[in-house]
């Protein structure tokens, strides 16, 4: 049987009743605006206090004003979606909550300036409460569709946003521009994804959430929890600062993931990640950075692509991750038809910047996995992982799923960069595995890692180390590395520079052995020296290669102890004792190879 539907003409307005799955569903229309008490009926038209299953408090009236509760109050939908309305929505201590309904849970919830019309809008919401217990309980928050940027504030200590709903996903600002701001030690949890940032952004791009002030907690239980530019090409910016937190404990952070389907995979898709000034934390379960977006416009002086993310922690700011990242995946496989995806250009980066700064993890890190990738550690950041934890840099393949009948996924392009620079910046993890896999000899990434101006890496596991494999490198420049041991395949290269800084410890110290090891690749194995020309009284000078080393394979093999080893005008004496290896370089040049 059809549902009824009939219009009702009032003093002051129109106002409909529709039948809804039997039950009957009214709009009432805020009118006020001075501004004044939810529960007065006159505020109203009708002359009506909304509340019960089924309503919809429409605020279209513009205008500049305050909506106060002075009891709990329980509708379908608040609706503020219309050009110059400026509402400050004060609980005041009571709770205000969305009933879902089931059979129009999409448009349930509180919707800031979304759908409609195509048309320009300006509107700002204001969510709190002037006094102690107040909440705000929503199935879903939507704001800032298409064309049309709004600025919504969730604020004050007294005030809990509960977004508890149990079908479809929290998403704020959701499309267009806009600003979302949670401030002042309120407290807002979620049970569903949030999205943020979806859907082509050409004509207000750049939206931005800030999460600010000691107190303010954001949390999202979702195993899904939050999506930063999921397929946008706007930019959407997350901004952590000033001692707040955003927490998913057992979710996952996708910056500028590109797309969750086949069909909806963008490569442009863009987002950034900013966490910023003591005290201020983000927390995940897993952290995925550009999962299959990136156009590839990767150098090592940066990034300069339009699509991809990058993450910032900066002036103390720490990020805190136990279940791993993954920075530019590049390659996801399905039995599902069309969900196979793949992106070589695929490229994310994470930048930790500044003394108190730091990116603490408990599971893998994994750099341009299949795809591209970059990791700075620069201006005394640090990236403690735990002692289990390894990094690894352009792996360069997956294997066929389980089953599947899929074929391997192989990106012989694949490339992850490692940089820490500067004193007091420092990395530490178990183990530091470059290029790969490790177990094959034909799908080969390539990566670098540079440590350099004081900076310091240490691998800490007694039986591991640093893996270089085929067209991947090692550059220690004026700076400080130890590890169990470093194995190097064919073609790779060990750079070890001298710089102006006088150590005291040697620059590249090997608890274990040098592990010279042939592959079948192309190409020979480098083992190159380096002296850079700020370097003033290089006669002499000693570089210890391996401290307390044994030496295997070539070109050691060949060398005897006390050798001088001249390569034109380059000279350096080779010495082994039982717990040193050594290199002193005899003449100044800028650059010495032994082959």
């Amino acid at each position: 049987m059809k549902a009824k539907r009939c219009m009702c003409r009032m003093a002051g307005g129109v106002f409909v009743l529709a039948v809804v799955n039997g039950a009957f569903a009214q709009t009432v229309n805020w009118t006020n605006t001075v501004g004044g008490s939810w529960q007065e009926a006159g505020n109203w038209n009708p002359d009506t206090v909304p509340a019960g299953a089924g309503t919809v408090a429409n605020f279209n009236a513009a205008g500049t004003y305050t909506v106060t509760l002075n009891d709990n109050v329980t509708v379908d939908r608040l609706d503020g979606r219309y050009n110059n309305v400026h509402l400050t929505f004060d609980v005041n201590g009571y709770t205000y909550d969305n009933l879902r309904d089931t059979a129009t849970w999409t448009e349930e919830g509180m919707l800031f300036a979304y759908s409609g019309s195509a048309t320009v809008i300006t509107q700002e919401v204001m969510l709190t409460s002037s006094q102690p217990g107040g909440v705000i309980r929503s199935n879903r928050m939507r704001w800032g569709s298409g064309n049309r940027p709004a600025s919504v504030t969730m604020t004050g200590a007294n005030l809990t946003v509960d977004m508890d709903g149990t079908a479809g996903d929290n998403g704020f600002n959701y499309s267009a521009g806009g600003r979302t701001v949670m401030s002042g030690g309120v407290t807002v949890n979620a049970t569903r994804a949030f999205i943020f940032g979806n859907g082509s952004q050409t004509v207000h791009p750049d939206p931005v959430w800030l999460i600010t002030d000691p107190g303010t907690v954001v949390s999202n239980s979702y195993a899904s929890a939050v999506y930063i530019g999921k397929s946008s090409e706007g930019m959407p910016t997350v901004i952590v600062t000033n001692g707040a937190i955003f927490t998913a404990p057992s979710g996952t952070f996708r910056v500028a993931q590109g797309g969750d389907s086949g069909t909806s995979y963008n490569t442009n898709a863009n987002a950034r990640l900013i966490v910023s000034g003591a005290g201020s934390l983000v927390d995940s379960l897993y952290l995925n950075i550009s999962e299959f977006a990136g156009d590839g416009t990767l150098t090592r002086d940066g990034y300069d692509g339009t699509g991809g993310a990058f993450i910032l922690i900066e002036n103390g700011g720490t990020i805190t991750n136990r279940g791993g990242i993954n920075i530019g995946r590049g390659y996801a496989g399905s039995t599902t038809a069309g969900q196979n995806y793949t992106n070589a250009n695929a490229y994310g980066e994470i930048e930790i910047r500044g003394a108190g700064s730091a990116l603490l993890g408990s599971g893998s890190v994994q750099v341009g996995r299949a795809s591209q990738g970059a990791i700075r550690v620069v201006a005394g950041g640090e990236m403690r992982l735990a002692s289990g934890v390894n990094i690894e840099l352009a792996r360069s393949w997956y294997p066929s799923n389980s089953g599947s009948g899929l074929p391997a996924y192989t990106n012989t392009q694949a490339y992850g960069l490692l940089v820490v620079s500067n004193a007091g910046s420092l990395v530490e993890c178990r183990a530091l595995l470059v290029g790969g896999p490790w177990d094959a000899d034909e799908r080969y990434g390539y990566g670098d890692v540079i440590v350099a101006d004081g900076a310091s890496l240490l691998t800490v596991n007694t039986s591991e180390g640093i893996y270089l494999k085929p067209r991947c490198g090692l550059t220690v420049s004026d700076a400080y590395v130890e590890s169990q041991k470093l194995s190097m395949n064919s073609n790779s290269t060990l750079r070890v520079e001298l710089g102006a800084r006088d150590h005291s410890e040697p620059y590249l110290k090997l608890r274990g052995n040098l592990e010279l090891n042939y592959q079948n690749a192309t190409g020979a194995r480098n083992l190159e020296i380096g002296v850079l020309d700020s370097f003033s009284a290089v006669n002499g000078a000693t570089i210890a290669v391996a401290e307390f080393a044994a030496r295997t394979g070539n070109p050691f093999a060949n060398v005897v102890n006390g050798e001088i080893i001249d390569l034109g005008k380059h000279r350096f004496r080779y010495n082994e004792t039982a717990t040193n290896i050594t290199l002193t370089v005899m003449l100044r040049g800028t650059m010495i190879r032994v082959l």
